[in-house]
């Protein structure tokens, strides 16, 4: 885990673009948009397709906060990550680690 990634948190609900409806916790209740905390977005991507890349360390991280396999946060880093060559790469790694 990349350290301060769980330390710089920001409320789900502050990121722009992206509901959460659906989403229940493990006690099988709903989340509230206001309850959920998410990492800021990384700033230090290297754009090369590195084996240990920024978005998929942050992509684990929310696949932890979210429990759904990967879906949502796959779902997010797509939005964010303009670089077409990029968004392959990330889309074919985030699609391995759907299968851990």
């Amino acid at each position: 885990m990349r350290e301060g990634f769980s330390k710089r948190c920001i409320p789900f609900s502050k990121f722009s673009g992206t509901a959460i409806s659906g989403f229940s916790d493990k006690n099988g209740g709903n989340f509230d948009e206001s309850d959920i905390k998410i990492p800021e977005l990384p700033t230090n991507c290297c754009m090369s397709g590195c084996a240990n890349c920024v978005w998929i360390q942050y992509a684990e991280e929310l696949t932890k906060i979210f429990k759904d396999g990967g879906d949502k946060s796959r779902e997010i880093i797509l939005k964010k990550v303009d670089d077409p060559n990029m968004k392959a790469f990330l889309s074919l790694e985030l699609t391995k680690l759907r299968g851990k």
